[in-house]
């Protein structure tokens, strides 16, 4: 399981005590706990963002949400999550890594359509799911 890590004002994605990714922690969306839902569009087309960090209590990402964002190197996807929504991560061609704190089972249970179109492997909790991007 690929897990983030702060250090020194960075944000490493790390698997098995191997370092994937870095990146300024001022480039990356993070949410306060009262967050439940992420609305359409809420951040489509910013070229600041490079990681997004949802916590287990974000229920929902709405259409678009995260749309063309083109410098979006990761995504971390909390546990309790029950939708992502049409376009919700699409036109990120930077995007390598996306992390689901829940089970294989549950992310397939959550997406409408391809929400991720340039990744082909989601990081699950028990394993990959491989969506129809892998190669």
């Amino acid at each position: 399981m690929i897990e983030t890590k702060v250090f020194d004002n960075r944000v490493f994605l790390i698997e098995d005590g191997k370092a994937l990714l870095s990146t300024s922690k001022e480039k990356v969306v993070c949410f306060d706990d009262s967050i439940t839902s992420i609305g359409p569009s809420f951040m489509e087309g910013d070229l600041s963002i490079e990681g997004v960090i949802l916590h287990d209590n974000i229920e929902e990402v709405c259409d678009n949400a995260f749309l063309n964002c083109a410098n979006l190197k990761f995504v971390v996807l909390g546990k309790r999550l029950k939708c992502i929504g049409q376009c919700g991560f699409t036109g990120n061609k930077a995007l390598r890594y996306v992390i689901f704190r829940g089970y294989k089972e549950w992310y397939l249970q959550i997406t409408k359509g391809e929400p991720f179109e340039s990744v082909g492997i989601i990081h699950c909790a028990d394993g990959i799911v491989r969506t129809i991007n892998a190669k």
